[in-house]
Order: structure tokens, then C-alpha cells, then sequence
């Protein structure tokens, strides 16, 4: 015992200093000894239990790559379609509200606008416009439709009868189509090589009688 003693005095006189009369450095000592080996083998253990966490490897991030690919792809064409009906459904209600217009000019002056004060008071409007190419709306007083019946789409060459009012004619206007160029019904764009597409098979337009959509 008195062994171990003098051994516990030496080892604590080499790394703490002057030994006391007691032994209470000479635990604390061996105590900070065993608490330091405890926590490096804690430290040891979670440096081995980390580093052998087993990630993802390049074939399976490739597989799940490929996954949301696949998906994407699926679902672009019907994002696609409910971007043209959207722009479809805006240009309608642009129809209407220029309709709502009209009947205002109606209600003050008892006839419909000639084609100068169209260009002066509504084709400058934000919404006399199309929002999927942003083409002006035609503009037709006096003009009347035959229905083709059905549903169908209108052939405004041979289902519309235009006057020919003079621009600054300011008699009685009881009729008038105002129509999309895009929306036509044509399923082609209106550039210079035609294009086709999906929104442009809709035919929008409006009359005195209200907004026509078709085919219906």
C-alpha cells in the first residue's frame, strides 16, 4: 500500500506540481486520468460509427435522376395545356369586358362606335389586346354573323357580312364583332410561316349579343 502511495505522490509531483499532505490531488489526478480515457474512447466510437454511414451511391442518385426526368416529362404537356386554357380563359374575359364597354358607348350615343373612335377609345385599352401574342383585336361596326349552327367555327369570309361603314360614320351602328386574331379557330398562328397550335383551334369573338367561344 504504502507502495502505490508513493508511486500516487511521485506521478502526481511530476504533472501537478507539489503534493499536498492529503491525498485529494492525488485523486483528483486519477480521476481527470480515467474521465479523459472515458471520453476519447466516446469519441473514438463516434468517429468509427460515422464513417461507416453508408451514403447514396452515383447508380442510385442516377436511378432517382432519372425518376424525376421521366416525370417531368409527363407532366410538361399538361402544364402546357393549362397555360394555353388560362390564357384562353383571360382573353375571353378581355372579349367581355370590352363588350361591357361598347354597351356603355351604346347606352350614351344610342349607336355603337365607327372605326376612328374605336382606335381613340378602345384600342388603346390594356384589354383590347390578346394574351397569348398580344395581338390587337379586329374591330368591326355594322358587321352581322350568320350562325353556321352546331357549334361550329365561324368562316368570317363567308359567315360575316361587313358593311364597309366609312371610318368616321356617324350614323345608326346597331351591329358590331369584335375577334381575336390568335383565338381565330384556325389551330395556326398568324406569322409569316404558320405555326400550329392548340389554342389558336378556340374561336373567340364578340358581338352586340354577347361572347361566343367556340367550337362549343
Amino acid at each position: 500500500m504504502t507502495k502505490i502511495n508513493d508511486f500516487c505522490k511521485k506521478t502526481v509531483k511530476e504533472n501537478l506540481g507539489p503534493v499536498d499532505t492529503g491525498n485529494n490531488r492525488c485523486f483528483e489526478f486519477f480521476f481527470t486520468l480515467a474521465f479523459r480515457k472515458e471520453v476519447k474512447q466516446h469519441m473514438k466510437w463516434i468517429r468509427e460509427t460515422m464513417s461507416c454511414e453508408k451514403g447514396f451511391t452515383l447508380v442510385e442518385l442516377l436511378v432517382v435522376i432519372g425518376i424525376i426526368g421521366i416525370l417531368a416529362m409527363m407532366l410538361l404537356p399538361q402544364f402546357g395545356g393549362m397555360r394555353d386554357r388560362a390564357r384562353i380563359a383571360s382573353c375571353q374575359s378581355n372579349l367581355k369586358n370590352i363588350g361591357t364597354q361598347l354597351e356603355a358607348f351604346y347606352a350614351d350615343l344610342e349607336r355603337y362606335p365607327n372605326n376612328n373612335e374605336w382606335a381613340a377609345q378602345f384600342a388603346t385599352l390594356g384589354i383590347a389586346v390578346c394574351t397569348h401574342d398580344a395581338q390587337a383585336f379586329e374591330y368591326i361596326p355594322g358587321a352581322v354573323l350568320t350562325d353556321p349552327g352546331n357549334g361550329a367555327i365561324f368562316d368570317l369570309s363567308t359567315d360575316m357580312a361587313d358593311p364597309g361603314l366609312a371610318d368616321d360614320a356617324t350614323g345608326r351602328i346597331d351591329t358590331y364583332l369584335v375577334y381575336c386574331p390568335f383565338h381565330d379557330g384556325s389551330g395556326t398562328t398568324d406569322d409569316a410561316t404558320p405555326v400550329a397550335h392548340d389554342a389558336a383551334k378556340t374561336q373567340l369573338l364578340v358581338t352586340q349579343e354577347g361572347v361566343e367561344r367556340r367550337p362549343e
